[in-house]
C-alpha cells in the first residue's frame, strides 16, 4: 500500500473548503438577485367616477302681452339634456313640469312675483340638475276678482263592466279603404276585434283576410251619441305591442258629418306605434296647420315602460284660461307631457282654432298605414291587443 502523504490531505481539505466558498457565492448571489428584483406593480384603484355635468339653467322671461291683473305668462328656452324642469312661486311648493311655459292664475291684482325654474334630466348620473334661474312678475292694476273655477265633476263614464259594447254610447266603424293613411285593416263589428272582457274593453288587430285586406281590427266612436266640449277626459289602457300596430286615443268635431276633416278639428290625446316602443304622441289638427302644412302641437314623449301594463292618458281641456284664451294639455300618469295655448283673439276663426265647440271619442288600432309602417306579420303569434279600463268625462259644473 502507498505510505500516506499530509499534502494530498491538506490538497483536499483546501478543495472541501473551496466548494463551501463557491457554493456560498452562489446562494448570496440568488439571494441577491431575488431582492433586486421590481416588485409586482399592484393594480391600479378603480377610477374615481366622473362629476355628471351641471345642466345650465333656464332663464324665464314674462310674456308681457299675456300679463294680466290676476295672472301671468313665463317661458323660457328647452336646456339641452334636460328632460323636465322644477318650477316655485315665491318660494312655495315645488312642483314639477316637462314644458317650457307656464300660466299661473287666480293671482292677486298688483302684486309682485317671483318664479324661479331649474332643469333636471332622467339621467343625473351624467347631468346634475342646474341651478336656479328666476324672474319676477308684477300683475296688472284691476278691480275684478280672478275668475273663479268650480270643482271637477264626473259627467259621463264608460267604465266597461258589462258583456256588450253599449250602443247607446258608441258606434262600430266599418270599412277598410285606409282611411287617408294607406292603412291595411278592415274594420268590423265582430267580436274577433271588439268585445268587453273582464271589465274591459278590448280591440283586436288580427292577421286575416277579409274582403280586400289582409288584416282586421276594430274602431268604435261616440259620434252623435256622446261630444264634449271643455272638461278632463282620460283613459286607461294597455297598449299592444308589435312592429305595425298603431293605436290611439282621440277625438274629432261633432261636426264632422257637415265639414270633414281637417276643419272639424282633431285632438290626439294619445296615439302610439309599435316600432317606437317607448314614445307616446300628442297631436291637434287644424284646418291651416294639420301635418301636411305644419303642426300647431306635436309633441312626442319617451317613457320606457309605456308598453308594459296600463297608463292613463288625459286632456285637460279649459275655457278662458288665460287672458280669455283656451287651453289643451296633455298629460300621461298624471305627468304634463304638452301643452297648447289658443292664439289670441282665434275665437272666430275655425281654419286656427276648432276647438271652442264640441267633439266625440274614438278608440282604435289602425294597422301599418304611412306611421304605422312596415307590419311584422310574427306579431300575430299572440293576440295583439288593446285594452280599455275606462274613458271618464269631467267638466267644472255649478
Amino acid at each position: 500500500m502507498h505510505p500516506f502523504r499530509p499534502e494530498n490531505k491538506n490538497r483536499k481539505k483546501m478543495f472541501r473548503n473551496l466548494l463551501i466558498i463557491l457554493s456560498g457565492l452562489l446562494l448570496a448571489g440568488a439571494s441577491c438577485s431575488n431582492g433586486s428584483e421590481e416588485p409586482t406593480p399592484a393594480p391600479n384603484p378603480d377610477p374615481m367616477p366622473s362629476t355628471p355635468t351641471q345642466l345650465a339653467a333656464p332663464l324665464p322671461l314674462e310674456l308681457s302681452d299675456l300679463t294680466t291683473d290676476n295672472g301671468f305668462t313665463v317661458q323660457w328656452s328647452a336646456v339641452a339634456h334636460a328632460d323636465s324642469y322644477v318650477y316655485t312661486v315665491d318660494g312655495g311648493e315645488e312642483k314639477s313640469t316637462t314644458d317650457t311655459r307656464l300660466a299661473l292664475t287666480g293671482l292677486a291684482a298688483e302684486t309682485t312675483y317671483t318664479v324661479k325654474v331649474k332643469a333636471r334630466s332622467d339621467n343625473p348620473a351624467a347631468w346634475s340638475e342646474s341651478g336656479w334661474g328666476a324672474v319676477t312678475v308684477k300683475t296688472k292694476a284691476g278691480t275684478s276678482p280672478a275668475p273663479e273655477r268650480k270643482e271637477y265633476k264626473l259627467v259621463w263614464s264608460d267604465e266597461f263592466d258589462g258583456s256588450t259594447l253599449d250602443t247607446e254610447s258608441w258606434n262600430y266603424q266599418i270599412g277598410g279603404d285606409g282611411y287617408g293613411n294607406q292603412e291595411k285593416q278592415h274594420y268590423t263589428d265582430r267580436p274577433e276585434n271588439v268585445r268587453l272582457e273582464e271589465g274591459c274593453l278590448v280591440i283586436e288587430a288580427r292577421k286575416e283576410v277579409y274582403g280586400k285586406n289582409s288584416y282586421t281590427s276594430g274602431r268604435i266612436n261616440t259620434k252623435n251619441k256622446r261630444s264634449f266640449a271643455y272638461g278632463k277626459i282620460e283613459a286607461r289602457i294597455q297598449l299592444p305591442k308589435g312592429r305595425g300596430t298603431w293605436p290611439a286615443f282621440w277625438m274629432l268635431g261633432a261636426n264632422y258629418d257637415v265639414y270633414q276633416w281637417p276643419r272639424c278639428g282633431e285632438i290626439d290625446i294619445m296615439e302610439h306605434v309599435g316600432k317606437e316602443p317607448t314614445m307616446i304622441s300628442h297631436a291637434l289638427h287644424t284646418l291651416s296647420k294639420n301635418g301636411s302644412n305644419g303642426q300647431n302641437c306635436n309633441a312626442r314623449k319617451y317613457i320606457d315602460d309605456i308598453e308594459e301594463g296600463f297608463h292613463t292618458y288625459t286632456l285637460v281641456w279649459e275655457k278662458d284660461w288665460d287672458n280669455g284664451d283656451d287651453m289643451l294639455q296633455f298629460l300621461v300618469d298624471d305627468q304634463v307631457t304638452a301643452t297648447y295655448y289658443q292664439p289670441h283673439g282665434s275665437d272666430d276663426d275655425y281654419k286656427v282654432y276648432p276647438f271652442n265647440k264640441e267633439f266625440f271619442l274614438i278608440f282604435n288600432i289602425a294597422v301599418g298605414g304611412t306611421w304605422g309602417g312596415t307590419i311584422d306579420d310574427s306579431i300575430f303569434a299572440n293576440p295583439v291587443l288593446m285594452k280599455v279600463d275606462y274613458v271618464r268625462v269631467y267638466q267644472r259644473v255649478e
